[in-house]
């Protein structure tokens, strides 16, 4: 958490399509009620900056078994696999309890399908779901195909249901 953001995790089981009132109450203040509209999902990448800006929080697993975290000096390439960390990617099945941790076995799915764009490439995604033994943070995993041009800052970006996370970066060479 950061000064001027507050961190949540809502139900499952809230009506989507809707529009809730939320307040904040910190130290006795109270905020006018604001309005929030509910979907489905809203996917978000997290970033090492913390700020959803620059480098994904990103895991590249090399297929030798070895890993490391995306940027410096580390890039992904095709057959590598992508552990992308993110928000938002909604109800998942089995269904998920806010705010316990997700099981490691079976894992949760994420029900609505993931695509995964690379430098403006499709990325097949093989898991979108829950991360295990976390609550509110989802990954999506993904092989990187051949073709995807060499750019320390290649643009990365997760959708869901038509709605698309703001674009971050990874290091492709």
């Amino acid at each position: 958490m950061t000064a001027g953001q507050i961190d949540a995790i809502l139900p499952f089981d809230l009506a989507v399509d809707t529009s809730l009132q939320v307040v904040v109450t910190r130290n006795g203040a109270v905020s006018a009620p604001q309005p929030v509209n509910l979907v489905s999902s809203q996917p978000g990448v997290f970033t090492q900056a913390q700020t959803g800006q620059g480098i994904g929080a990103i895991v590249i697993l090399h297929p030798d078994g070895s890993w490391a975290i995306a940027g410096n000096g580390n890039s992904a390439k095709a057959g590598d696999t992508l552990e992308i960390y993110c928000t938002g990617l909604g109800d998942a099945t089995p269904r998920l309890i806010a705010g316990y941790p997700a099981p490691d076995s079976p894992v949760s799915n994420a029900i609505d399908a993931v695509t995964l764009t690379i430098g403006g490439v499709n990325v097949p995604v093989a898991f979108a779901g829950a991360a295990p033994k976390f609550a509110g943070l989802y990954q999506v995993n993904a092989t990187i195909p051949a073709g995807i041009a060499s750019n320390q800052q290649a643009p990365l970006v997760l959708s869901q249901g038509g709605r698309a996370s703001a674009t971050v970066t990874v290091p492709m060479q």
